[in-house]
C-alpha cells in the first residue's frame, strides 16, 4: 500500500478533515481527496468560493472580471487544486514593462489563501492580477502554500507566501516580485523578467534560475542557496551572514 492510500484509509472516526487534508497535502497526495470540478457552467459568477476541505480540479479556464479574484479559500480550509492544464486570467496589464504602478494592496489574485489556511496548486497558468497570481494573506496561524509546475506571469506580483513550497514553478514577466516567501523551499523554480527575483526569508532555495530581474535576482536571509544561476539582473544576490551557498553561478548585474 502506498503512502497516499494509507493516508486515505487510516482516518479515525471523528478526525477533523482539516488533519487528513493536512495529511495528504504533506505526503502530496492530491489523489487520496475525493475531488470536485469547478469552472465552467458550474460557477458562473466571481470569485469562486471554496468553503469546506477538499480537492478541487478546473474543467475550463477562468476569466473573472478585471479587479476580482479568481477562487478564494474560506479561511481555516485546506485545499488541493489541480488547475488541470487551464489559465486563471484576471485581465489586467501587470507586465514588469507596463509604465503605470500595477500593484494594489487590495487588489485582486488568482488564488486566495487566508492566514489559517493551506491550498496545493497544481498544473496550469495564473495571470492578470493586480495583488498576486497566488496570494498567501498575513494573518492568523500563517497560511501554506504549496505550487508545482505553475506559471505565473503578468501579475502585480508573481507567488507570495508566507509557509511555501515551490517546486518547478516560473514566474515571468511580473511587475513586482516573481517568487516570495517568508519560510520553506524554492526548488527548480525560475523568475525572468520580473521586477524583482526570487526572495526567501529562511529555509533552501535550489536549483533555481534568476535571470533578467530589474533590481535583484535573489535576495536570501537565513537561506541555504546551492546550485542556483543568476543574470543579467541588477543586481545577481543580496544576503547575509546566516545564508550559506554552495555550486552557485551569480555573475552580478
Amino acid at each position: 500500500m502506498s503512502e497516499c492510500e494509507f493516508a486515505a484509509r487510516i482516518r479515525p472516526a471523528g478526525l477533523p478533515a482539516s488533519v487528513a487534508i493536512g495529511v495528504a497535502l504533506a505526503l502530496g497526495c492530491s489523489a487520496a481527496i475525493a475531488e470536485t470540478l469547478i469552472g465552467g457552467k458550474t460557477n458562473a459568477t466571481f470569485p469562486i468560493v471554496i468553503s469546506a476541505d477538499g480537492s478541487y480540479k478546473l474543467r475550463a479556464n477562468l476569466s473573472p472580471p478585471v479587479g476580482t479574484d479568481g477562487i478564494v479559500l474560506a479561511d481555516g480550509v485546506h485545499a488541493v487544486i489541480d488547475l488541470n492544464g487551464y489559465t486563471i486570467n484576471g485581465g489586467a496589464n501587470c507586465s514588469y514593462w507596463s509604465s503605470n504602478n500595477c500593484f494594489n494592496s487590495s487588489g485582486s489574485a488568482g488564488i486566495r489563501v487566508p492566514g489559517n489556511s493551506t491550498a496545493q496548486v497544481a498544473n496550469g497558468r495564473i495571470r492578470g492580477f493586480t495583488r498576486a497570481g497566488i496570494l498567501g494573506e498575513i494573518g492568523g496561524a500563517g497560511n501554506s502554500v504549496i505550487a508545482r509546475n505553475i506559471r505565473i506571469e503578468n501579475n502585480a506580483v508573481g507567488l507570495s507566501a508566507h509557509s511555501l513550497i515551490a517546486e518547478n514553478v516560473t514566474a515571468y514577466d511580473n511587475w513586482g516580485t516573481g517568487i516570495y516567501g517568508a519560510r520553506g523551499s524554492i526548488i527548480n523554480s525560475m523568475a525572468i523578467i520580473n521586477g524583482q527575483g526570487i526572495t526567501l526569508h529562511m529555509g533552501t532555495v535550489a536549483g533555481c534560475v534568476a535571470r533578467a530581474n530589474g533590481t535583484t535576482g535573489f535576495i536570501f536571509q537565513r537561506t541555504t542557496h546551492r546550485d542556483n544561476v543568476a543574470w543579467d539582473n541588477g543586481d545577481a544576490v543580496t544576503l547575509d551572514a546566516s545564508s550559506p551557498g554552495m555550486n552557485n553561478n551569480y555573475d552580478g548585474p
